[in-house]
């Protein structure tokens, strides 16, 4: 049975063993921050504000709000802090 080894990023007193995984922990990072803001769906918006998801689709269409899409002809998410931050701009629907 092969022993199973652990790589630490690390070294005990907690600096980086080297660049590569300076840039790895740093990349570990920003994939936790994106993952604590989820992607929400055009769908889910417009019942959260309370609005059609056509009205959704005309903000969207009118720049208002920021989205992402899941490929060149993929759905639009956006995500929860952009919803917020339209919220708290008083962003009219």
């Amino acid at each position: 049975m092969a022993d199973t080894v652990t790589i630490s990023p690390k070294n005990p007193g907690g600096r980086p063993r080297n660049p590569l995984a300076a840039v790895i922990t740093a990349q570990l990072e920003n994939k936790r921050e994106l993952f604590s803001d989820p992607l929400l769906s055009l769908r889910e918006c417009s019942t959260a504000l309370g609005v059609s998801v056509a009205t959704m689709h005309r903000l969207v269409s009118q720049r208002r709000l920021r989205t992402w899409r899941n490929g060149p002809h993929g759905h639009h998410k956006i995500r929860s802090s952009e919803l917020r931050k339209f919220l708290q701009t008083g962003g009219d629907v």
